[in-house]
């Protein structure tokens, strides 16, 4: 897959989770870092790991003890 985010001047770029299985490698090769907010259901947070830099939350005790047992 040819980069065409990499000349780019994104700050942040908006997608559906569903499409991150598809372009995460590409993301994290080009050095890009992933952030999901506004998450605040406990069940989404195992899906979101595997392509995580950080989360955003309103609920920051809940998913710091979620990621102490993961």
């Amino acid at each position: 897959m040819k980069s065409c985010m990499k000349d780019l001047p994104i700050n942040y770029l908006m997608l559906l989770i569903s499409l991150l299985d598809k372009i995460s490698e590409s993301i994290k090769r080009e050095g890009i870092k992933v952030f999901f907010w506004t998450i605040n259901d406990p069940d989404v947070f195992p899906l979101l790991c595997r392509y995580v830099d950080g989360i955003i939350t309103d609920d920051p005790e809940l998913f710091h003890n979620l990621a102490e047992r993961m």
